[in-house]
């Protein structure tokens, strides 16, 4: 049972070394004079992790009477045979120009460039264990809006480590989004302290040690 629980964090692990990246205080909105804001999701495009209740959320948040933004554009990293369904969602709510896709990427420079370009985080499922781009979006300092899961709720507080949505839900998802927006000491507050919180797992000398560690935290 060790031995597969050991080989199926490996094989799991997240792409960014952990014990290679600064954990740093959190500035992006903070620096933000014109908000202009870039929402980040990383997934794999199937129908069971829903992505396009995310794109539902950009045109709820576009098509509001008063925006507390000057433009919104949401980046999607990721790949899968949902890609052409979301495609004519994005046609069909017409937001062709506030959406890219940029495929999958394993370059863990290039992967880190996004984290490092974006002011919020924005996970959604329907069934998730532990996501790793949650773990790797905690030591980039990145607010986190991630879907109401077992495996998710267990690792982060509401109000506390990241904003909770449930899953489906795309204008429960765009309030989460707006309250970012607004409240920049609340996206630092969240930001900082998941990164303090698991600040003592990111040292140890592999990244598969690391998520091992992270795992034992919600086991």
């Amino acid at each position: 049972l060790a031995k597969a629980y050991n080989q199926n964090v490996w094989e799991s692990m997240p792409i960014i070394p952990f014990n290679i990246l600064p954990i740093e205080k959190s500035t992006r909105l903070s620096k933000q004079n014109n908000k202009s804001i870039s929402l980040l999701t990383i997934s794999v495009l199937r129908k069971l992790k829903g992505t396009h209740y995310i794109l539902l959320a950009v045109h709820s948040l576009l098509h509001q009477k008063r925006k507390s933004f000057n433009s919104l554009h949401l980046n999607i990293v990721g790949d899968g045979e949902h890609k052409e369904f979301l495609d004519q969602e994005i046609s069909r709510l017409n937001i062709e120009e506030y959406i890219t896709f940029h495929g999958y990427i394993d370059n863990p420079e290039k992967l880190a460039e996004f984290y490092m370009n974006s002011d919020i985080f924005v996970f959604h499922s329907f069934h998730e264990g532990h996501p790793r781009v949650l773990d790797e979006a905690v030591i980039f300092r990145l607010p986190i809006i991630a879907a109401n899961l077992p495996g998710i709720k267990n690792k982060f507080k509401h109000g506390h480590t990241a904003l909770l949505f449930e899953p489906g839900s795309h204008l429960e998802l765009a309030d989460c989004i707006q309250e970012l927006i607004e409240n920049r000491e609340l996206s630092n507050h969240l930001a900082d302290n998941a990164a303090n919180k698991y600040r003592y797992c990111f040292e140890f000398r592999s990244a598969a040690e690391q998520h091992a560690a992270l795992l034992k935290t919600v086991v």
